[in-house]
């Protein structure tokens, strides 16, 4: 399905929102199926990470979590959701390798719990905190008592607000990889067992998206999506309606050449990442992918402006 839609020229956030939607529905079905139901109105289901953003594509592996009520004790709660992880496995998810999952207790917890860690993350952040709190921002209720989740999302929000000194911090982390874009703008492709190729997700993805991540939480927006994100912030006039299409412009590009890259290696039976094989880009494609990386790395300088960034140690 994803291929046929891609070779129509079926834009990658289109194709991303269809992918997303069905997963929504088969959590959802799988929620009612294993989970006792006297845990239904109890807990909330909770995706995470990418699979959360609802940009999860072809590559797919179990982003998910549980928020329970306080003073709710679940009983069976590691041989449920055992079944549950088993299950999605069994389907054709595979288990995160990062161990972001409810069979790992530090994502299925109490709503105080879960309070108590975001006070942790924001007053004296490590750097696992800083990954802890981009992962769990990016979360969607997905089935149970929603209201829960928002509870908690309503006080990570509020928290925010009153420690913005924390912001910096965690913007920082945009300047974790190089650009893949060197002097003269020439590609620099120097990965081990990588030659002339760039990872895409490293040198530019990430850091458009976690730029804009940072500013919705600045903000205040509570949307998920990097690509509602964007137009929520020129809508509050963080930025101009130019300058919004062109984010929206390079992450399309990027997340198309992308997805190209893995529906080739797909169709040869090789393992599926994020590198891009610069000598398979025509003259036309290279130039835009230029362009792209441009733009991502004009927004970072941005970003560095905006959180004051060569002041954090």
């Amino acid at each position: 399905m994803i291929r046929t839609l891609h070779l129509k020229g079926v834009k990658t956030r289109y194709i991303a929102k269809l992918v997303s939607e069905m997963h929504k529905k088969m959590y959802a079905k799988l929620f009612k199926l294993i989970f006792p139901i006297e845990w239904q109105d109890k807990c909330t289901l909770i995706l995470l990470g990418s699979e959360g953003r609802g940009e999860q594509i072809l590559k797919t592996d179990q982003d998910n979590g549980l928020i329970f009520e306080d003073g709710f004790e679940p009983k069976d709660q590691d041989v449920i959701t055992q079944k549950f992880t088993e299950t999605l496995d069994k389907i054709g998810f595979p288990r995160c390798k990062g161990n972001v999952m409810l069979i790992n207790r530090k994502w299925a917890k109490s709503v105080q719990e879960y309070k108590e860690d975001i006070r942790k993350w924001i007053s004296s952040p490590d750097y696992d905190d800083l990954i802890d709190m981009a992962i769990f921002f990016d979360t969607f209720a997905v089935a149970g008592n929603v209201s829960i989740y928002k509870e908690v999302r309503h006080y990570l929000m509020d928290q925010i607000q009153n420690h913005k000194t924390f912001l910096p911090h965690f913007a920082r982390a945009i300047e974790t990889f190089e650009s893949p874009l060197g002097l003269f703008s020439r590609f620099v492709s120097g990965d081990k067992g990588h030659k002339d190729e760039i990872d895409i997700k490293k040198g530019a993805l990430f850091a458009l998206i976690h730029g804009v991540r940072s500013l919705s939480l600045e903000y205040g927006i509570h949307k998920t999506n990097t690509t509602g994100r964007i137009k929520a912030l020129n809508d509050i006039g963080y930025m101009s309606k130019k300058d919004a299409s062109e984010l929206l412009e390079t992450l399309e590009v990027i997340n198309t050449m992308r997805l190209h890259s893995q529906l080739e290696k797909r169709e040869k039976g090789i393992e599926i990442d994020n590198y891009i094989s610069l000598n398979s880009l025509s003259k036309l494609e290279r130039d835009i992918l230029k362009e792209a990386l441009k733009t991502v790395e004009s927004f970072k300088k941005r970003m560095s402006y905006h959180f004051h960034l060569n002041m954090v140690s």
